[in-house]
């Protein structure tokens, strides 16, 4: 199960995804129904379940998901830019993560490309921040390549002001991301070119098994790797495509890619 099951052309509909959200004081009644306030903090509460998502303290400012959904998409809107979409919330809904797959894309090899993947990243927490940042998305076997893991661009999302400043303040960002798309995909090209060394593939076996809880995971891939020769880019999408496709849920697959990610970006970034 992945983010990319079930795309769509706007997840701003998706009242799971944008629930709408109060900040109150927490408290309780003693014996006689008094109230009494305790501390300076606050419960952030969803009020379509009537659920406590997360516990902040009083000067937390709190940012619907609906309101940078609305930025992400109107900024490309704004950049005329063709786009399918999903998302997930986690953590009881304190945090939530978008994708939006543009319509761009990228040649790595003859007949295999990517498209760039503007990725959100918001939370009710007070300890996340609001991110957006640059992935990719491989059409071939429908992998969310790099999602996680990588450095490969973002900026915090920008949410005060009305709206349209927000669009304006935005798009700038989104740009400059889509437009240095092109030139960090060139790592991949390079990667169909180069042969999957024995000792590279048992290291990397060696590092997966470091993270916890991906015993099972970097067997499964591993194995993969064991049925021929593999060039560094074909290796690198066994890894993505099992997180993207074999993992039972989106936290596990998020995960997953991302541990894949920061194991082949730190030993073939540089190659």
């Amino acid at each position: 199960m992945t983010l990319t099951n079930e795309l769509q052309k706007s997840i701003l509909s998706d009242k799971d995804l944008c629930f709408p959200v109060s900040q109150l004081p927490i408290g309780y009644l003693d014996q006689d129904k008094q109230w009494h306030r305790i501390g300076n903090k606050y419960a952030i509460v969803n009020q379509k379940t009537g659920e406590t998502v997360s516990v902040v303290s009083h000067d937390y400012e709190v940012v619907p998901n609906e309101m940078i959904l609305k930025i992400i998409e109107g900024s490309l809107m704004a950049l005329r830019l063709k786009y399918k979409s999903s998302g997930v919330v986690f953590r009881g809904g304190a945090k939530f993560k978008g994708i939006y797959i543009i319509d761009n894309p990228v040649e790595i090899i003859a007949g295999d490309t990517l498209s760039p993947v503007i990725q959100v990243e918001c939370s009710y927490d007070a300890v996340s921040k609001n991110r957006i940042l640059l992935g990719a998305y491989r059409h071939v076997c429908l992998n969310l390549c790099v999602s996680g893991g990588t450095d490969w661009g973002g900026f915090s999302a920008i949410h005060r002001g009305n709206i349209n400043d927000a669009i304006a303040q935005t798009v700038p960002g989104i740009l400059d991301m889509l437009e240095s798309f092109p030139k960090k995909t060139k790592i991949f090209s390079r990667w169909a070119t180069e042969e999957l060394k024995d000792s590279d593939r048992d290291d990397m076996y060696k590092h997966l098994l470091q993270f916890t809880g991906m015993k099972k995971h970097a067997l499964a891939i591993y194995d993969k790797w064991m049925t021929g020769p593999r060039t560094i880019w074909e290796a690198y999408n066994d890894g993505t495509y099992y997180g993207s496709h074999k993992c039972r849920t989106v936290l596990t697959s998020m995960k997953v890619n991302e541990i894949v990610n920061k194991t082949f970006f730190s030993r073939f970034a540089n190659n």
